[in-house]
């Protein structure tokens, strides 16, 4: 199999791991969309201007799913293609076992190994004068058309291409000639990845000069697991799979739709920065071996094909268990006429009902209508002193009680109602009952025993949500005893705490309405901001905005736009969050972080190695 091309992929990803039998992976939109299978996922290699994707918005509905392969790539298809966010995903490529570094000694040799149009020609002017400074270096280049398949006859000097008039001479064959004639250079089509495994372990620079906007650079990823040192141009994905560990060249020039073409001044960057990474390695091997080592070990434990398998075992599951708990919860509800609805010998009326408690189990665990959020931050945090939230807190405790209570007495009133109002009836017929109101209203057994028994099946939430509530008092209580020194809040000390309280909120009540006037948000979305950023009574963190609001103070001076950015920044949080795609927000940060897109560790070795070069700032 060649090297650095991406059909690799596919085939690797296979030894691994196995897609579902109602899944389909296709590596563009116009092979994605002739599947007859549930789950259609789009593995998006190529940049969003391919022509394999440029009918991607008229099917984006169609598509269950876009696995990218770098963050880069992702955001290209958002911008480009108005891929919505929430149907993206990354998973880097990964990376054959058998690249790993050799137990021999680097040579002093620089390699290149992927497509010629991704930057086959730079190389001879950066060559001519690398040679110069140092003539006993060597450059292997391995590239030809024949990477992307054996679809042209011939290669290398010979190498043909599909033109308007059938095959024609490759541009890039006057390349190879020149690659060939020069000082320490060998030159040679493509050859299988097994057979240049051990060209790669030897060579100690992978220099990149890509013109090409890759999305991920498989060459890169393998040569880095051999422990090869990289210098490429700083373009498309590169610098994201390498996670800035090597070299990067600011591209300069003309980009085309073909690629870039570079000017002299990238040139003449990208060859100092090859001849100062050869200086180094002559004068500091040691240096050079600490940074590589780390190099490889980045590229071996993020891009080895198990992990990568797993992360696609993961986003797999979630895409179909997603799918499957909405579809064997979705409605079987036919559209009928009022008439069929009502008729004595239709069902339609328990149908309805069934769509009624569809969501049940769900509601009633998350029944709580006050949040343990709201009752902390609403109750206490706006008391101002420990004495005032005690009392605060008892109040609505027992608020709760009662109102739990009350639901209690009224069931069992109206259970009794019912058994009463149907002792000894002939429940065939209705009859005539009086309403609390003092009308009368004709009653049917067989309804007035549905409506009893939904009322007590919807109690269910309300009770849950009454004991959930109850619970979070008393650690309220609790926590406002320990913070009183242990004490219960007497009626002097709460008398005696009255003059602070009143100060605290008429100072707090005008700072609002100063905040109010001078930004233009109103004084109860203030005093909301206020509670959520507040310190929580309680330990439990949960009760906390994650990164607060920022100082309320802003919005008094010239940095209101900070405030109101800062606000509008975590307005996008919240949408981002409930529009991603089977997992919430934190959930799709731990898969970038199984995707190997963490930063590097701010410990690395110190040296050219691992410095970012001049020409990148």
């Amino acid at each position: 199999m060649k090297s650095g091309a991406t059909e690799s992929s596919f085939h690797y990803l296979a030894q691994h791991y196995q897609f579902p039998d109602d899944v389909d992976v296709q590596r563009t939109t116009q092979e994605i969309i002739q599947s007859n299978k549930k789950y259609k996922v789009i593995w998006a290699h190529d940049n969003c201007d391919q022509y394999g994707h440029k009918d991607l918005p008229q099917h984006i509905d169609k598509i269950n799913l876009i696995v990218c392969v770098s963050n880069w790539e992702k955001e290209q298809y958002i911008k480009f293609n108005r891929a919505p966010e929430h149907l993206l995903t990354v998973i880097p490529n990964g990376v054959d076992n058998m690249f790993r570094p050799s137990n021999k000694p680097k040579s002093k040799t620089c390699i290149f190994f992927s497509a010629p149009h991704k930057g086959v020609a730079p190389l001879v002017p950066i060559w001519k004068e690398v040679i110069k400074k140092h003539p006993d270096a060597k450059l292997k280049v391995f590239s030809s058309m024949s990477l992307y398949g054996d679809v042209q006859p011939g290669e290398g000097e010979n190498e043909t291409i599909t033109g308007l008039n059938g095959f024609e001479p490759s541009p890039f064959v006057p390349v190879y000639k020149e690659l060939k004639e020069l000082e320490g250079v060998e030159y040679s089509p493509c050859i299988d990845r097994e057979e240049l495994l051990s060209h790669i372990q030897d060579a100690a620079f992978y220099i990149h000069p890509n013109v090409w906007e890759e999305t991920f650079c498989v060459s890169l990823a393998e040569a880095m697991s051999c422990g090869c040192f990289p210098i490429t141009s700083d373009i498309g994905a590169l610098r994201e799979t390498s996670q800035g560990l090597g070299k990067y060249v600011i591209m300069s020039g003309n980009n085309t739709p073909r690629g870039w073409e570079p000017d002299d001044t990238f040139i003449n960057k990208f060859t100092q920065e090859v001849i100062t990474a050869l200086d180094y390695f002559d004068r500091d091997r040691s240096n050079y071996e600490e940074a590589t080592k780390r190099i490889s070990e980045f590229a071996i434990q993020n891009y080895n094909w198990e992990r990568i398998a797993g992360i696609w075992k993961e986003t797999i599951s979630l895409l179909t268990h997603h799918r499957s708990i909405m579809e064997s919860n979705k409605s079987n509800l036919e559209l009928v006429k009022a008439t069929e609805a009502i008729n004595e010998e239709s069902d339609y009326m328990m149908k309805v009902y069934g769509e009624c408690t569809r969501w049940q189990e769900s509601e009633n665990e998350l029944a709580q209508g006050r949040s343990n959020f709201q009752i902390e931050k609403f109750i206490v945090l706006d008391n101002f002193t420990v004495p005032s939230a005690f009392k605060a807190a008892l109040i609505n405790r027992r608020s709760v009680a009662e109102g739990l209570l009350s639901s209690i007495i009224e069931l069992k009133k109206r259970v009794r109602e019912f058994e009463f109002r149907w002792e000894g009836k002939d429940k065939s017929k209705p009859i005539w009952w009086k309403t609390r109101e003092g009308g009368e209203e004709l009653v049917w057994y067989d309804i007035d025993e549905f409506q009893l028994n939904a009322a007590l099946r919807g109690a269910d939430g309300g009770f849950r949500d009454s004991i959930q509530q109850l619970e979070f008092f008393d650690k309220l209580i609790e926590r406002l005893v320990e913070l009183n020194g242990g004490k219960l809040i007497s009626k002097k000390q709460f008398e005696e705490d009255q003059p602070l309280y009143w100060e605290r909120r008429f100072a707090n009540q005008a700072f609002d309405d100063l905040v109010g006037a001078k930004s233009g948000i109103s004084p109860g979305n203030i005093r909301s901001m206020r509670r959520g950023t507040a310190p929580t009574v309680l330990t439990d963190d949960v009760n906390r905005i994650k990164g607060d609001y920022g100082s309320i103070a802003d919005a008094l001076g010239p940095n209101v736009e900070r405030f109101l950015g800062n606000l509008q920044q975590k307005v996008s949080e919240g949408i981002n969050e409930v529009t991603e795609f089977g997992a919430s927000l934190k959930a799709a940060e731990e898969r970038q972080a199984l995707a190997g897109t963490q930063e590097v560790n701010a410990d690395a070795p110190k040296s050219l190695f691992n410095h970012e070069s001049v020409s990148d700032k």
